[in-house]
């Protein structure tokens, strides 16, 4: 009976003190979106493309995003000329970057340069969101390359460790 009790107390306070904070971050979470959208509004950002991109913006800022970057880089997406599904598709494509391992200022960058280089082909819609995947697709294999390199010069490090280890066992024997 005891023992129940000390479990009960144990987990009774784990609840209280755990639901507070998740309460707290959840509203904070929130209310900084929603001061976004705000101010994605004033930049002319229309209410219909903000409800399009909600959920990645939403996940950006989880991951890290600051509300002054993300304002920053949909107002540009969104003076170049993306709507609707273009800036949905390019949103998207930023948080793939940051799901990645990318940080979201670095995924911001990639996307708004190569938004700036295809618009300034002429291309839009379906044409403009391939470029943008195409980017995020290239910069993919790229952090897989380099990852496969480093793996490769760890191995390596850590043979001639080994090497060494075995050498100087060998003339500590002798």
């Amino acid at each position: 009976m005891r023992k129940f009790f000390i479990v009960a107390i144990f987990w009774g306070c784990l609840f209280f003190l755990t639901v507070p904070f998740a309460t707290v971050y959840g509203k904070n979470a929130e209310t900084e979106f929603n001061q976004l959208k705000l101010d994605l509004q004033l930049n002319g950002v229309g209410a219909q493309d903000i409800g399009g991109i909600e959920k990645p913006v939403k996940e950006l800022m989880h991951s890290g995003a600051r509300k002054e970057d993300l304002k920053q880089v949909i107002s540009d997406l969104s003076n170049q000329g993306l709507k609707g599904e273009d800036l949905k598709s390019s949103v998207n494509s930023m948080n793939e970057l940051v799901k990645n391992g990318d940080s979201p200022r670095k995924a911001a960058d990639i996307i708004s340069q190569v938004v700036s280089r295809v618009r300034a082909q002429g291309l839009t819609g379906q044409e403009l969101a391939s470029k943008v995947r195409e980017a995020v697709k290239q910069r993919k294999a790229e952090k897989e390359a380099l990852k496969k390199k480093v793996q490769e010069k760890h191995k390596e490090i850590m043979e001639n460790k080994a090497g060494q280890r075995k050498k100087q066992s060998k003339q500590k024997k002798n």
